[in-house]
């Protein structure tokens, strides 16, 4: 998806065999109640499931994940945001290298969404997390909002861990 462009699919099944999903350039993309799964395959351990940049996104009640069939899990990063205004609804990802990847003027709600079985959970593009060798165009300038998120069994759950989280943004147990 391309330009000023309005993309809505509800409760589908969406599988990608090549690049994932790309949605750029100013347009709303709504994906709510879908299953959203990343042929590993296709999907090296640098690539993104969902590609979002300069977008309005609205993520409500999606699973999202790499196919598991004959190949290890924790591939590449589930959704990239780079720009724009982004509200993740009660979405399960899992199964990634990283769930979600924000960088840039990124401006992110998230509300209740599971995000379990991944090396990081949500990772911020900024030197603490990245190194030195992050390309500062890419530094995350955005704000995050949120409440009620569900983080199980990832490696490290945010990125950086002493950035200010909004309160109650992590469900506690």
């Amino acid at each position: 998806m391309r330009g000023k462009t309005q993309l809505i699919i509800e409760g589908s099944e969406l599988v990608s065999k090549n690049w994932g999903f790309w949605a750029e350039g100013g347009g709303k993309l709504v994906l709510d109640g879908n299953e959203i799964v990343i042929e590993p395959d296709y999907f090296p351990c640098d690539k993104v499931g969902l590609y979002l940049k300069d977008v309005e996104a609205h993520l409500q009640g999606n699973m999202i994940m790499p196919s598991t069939v004959g190949t290890p899990r924790k591939l590449g990063i589930g959704i990239m945001a780079l720009g724009g205004e982004y509200h993740l609804i009660k979405n399960r990802i899992e199964g990634f290298s990283r769930a979600v990847g924000l960088a840039m003027k990124t401006n992110a709600d998230f509300q209740e969404n599971s995000i379990s079985e991944n090396s990081i959970g949500i990772l911020l593009f900024l030197p603490s997390c990245l190194g030195a060798g992050m390309t500062p165009e890419f530094k995350f300038e955005g704000t995050i909002t949120g409440a009620g998120n569900l983080f199980l069994y990832n490696e490290q759950d945010l990125c950086p861990p002493d950035y200010p989280w909004p309160e109650g943004f992590v469900k506690g147990p």
